[in-house]
C-alpha cells in the first residue's frame, strides 16, 4: 500500500506550549522513512519540506528523497531494507539524543528572553535538522543505487560483487535452479543424482542442458568416467552464456 506521509503528534503539558508540542513527520512508507521533529513553536518550515511537485522528479523536494528510496528498495527489498533501517535508526537516535538539550535551551530562552526568542530558536533548529536529514537521505538514495544496481550487491570498498538471487530452498522446491533457459525441460527434471552446485557456470550456447547433466552429478564415479570417455568437456574458451541460479 502506498503512503505519501505519516506523522505522530506529541504533547507535553509540563512544558510551555511552543516547546511541549511536536509533530514527528515522515514522508513515504513508515518503515522506510525518518520521523523528523517540528516544534509547535516554529514559525515556518523549509521550502524543501513545505512545497512539492510529484509530477516531476526533483532533488529540490524532500518528498522525492524518501519516495525514491522506497521505490528503489522494491528491486531487492530483503537486502536494501537493512541499509535503510540502519540509517533510519542512526538519524532518529541522534534526534532523541539532541532533544533534551534543544528543549532546555528553548526553555531558558522562553523564560529569560521571552517567547519570540524561544520560537526563533526552535524554528532554526527544526529547519536545519530537516534540511540535514533530507540531504542525508539523498546520500542514502545514491548509495543504494550504486550498491544494488543490476540486481547485484556491489561492495566497492572491498572490491566484491555478487548476485544474491532467490533462496536456495525456494529454487530447489520450485525446480528453478538453472533459470529460464532450461526450466521447462522435463529431461533435466528426470535426471537421477543431479546436484545443484549453487554457482555460476559458463558454457557455449545450446550446451546448457548437457553441461548440467555431465558435470553436476552426485556420483563422483560417473563424473570421472565421463571425463575419461570425453563426455565431460574441459574448460572452454570464448564462453558466451551463463547459467544463473536466479533465472
Amino acid at each position: 500500500m502506498f503512503c505519501g506521509y505519516s506523522y505522530i503528534n506529541q504533547g507535553r503539558s509540563w512544558l510551555p506550549d511552543p516547546i511541549g508540542g511536536i509533530i514527528w513527520f515522515g514522508f513515504a512508507q513508515p518503515a522506510e522513512t525518518v520521523y523528523i521533529p517540528f516544534y509547535a513553536g516554529a514559525t515556518g518550515v523549509p521550502a524543501e519540506w513545505s512545497q512539492n511537485d510529484r509530477s516531476t522528479f526533483s532533488r529540490e523536494y524532500a518528498w522525492w528523497a524518501f519516495n525514491h528510496v522506497t521505490n528503489w528498495a522494491t528491486l531487492n527489498y530483503n537486502a536494501m531494507v537493512n541499509d535503510i533501517r540502519a540509517r533510519q535508526q542512526a538519524i532518529e537516535q541522534r534526534q532523541f539524543d539532541d532533544q533534551p538539550v534543544v528543549e532546555e535551551n528553548a526553555r531558558t530562552l522562553y523564560y529569560v528572553e521571552g517567547e519570540d526568542a524561544a520560537r526563533a530558536y526552535l524554528t532554526q533548529y527544526s529547519s536545519a535538522n530537516a534540511l540535514a536529514n533530507a540531504h542525508d537521505w539523498w546520500q542514502l538514495s545514491d548509495q543504494l543505487v550504486v550498491k544494488y544496481s543490476n540486481m547485484m550487491v556491489n561492495d566497492f570498498i572491498n572490491g566484491t560483487t555478487y548476485l544474491p538471487g532467490y533462496p536456495d530452498s525456494w529454487l530447489q522446491d520450485a525446480g528453478y535452479q538453472y533459470g529460464p533457459r532450461i526450466y521447462p525441460d522435463k529431461e533435466l527434471q528426470n535426471v537421477v543424482g543431479l546436484a545443484y552446485v549453487n554457482r555460476t557456470v559458463y558454457t557455449t550456447p545450446g550446451n546448457e542442458l548437457n553441461l548440467i547433466k555431465t558435470t553436476q552429478r552426485t556420483n563422483v564415479t560417473q563424473l570421472i568416467i565421463g571425463i575419461i570417455e570425453g563426455r565431460v568437456p574441459l574448460p572452454a574458451r570464448n564462453l558466451t552464456h551463463r547459467i544463473l541460479k536466479t533465472g
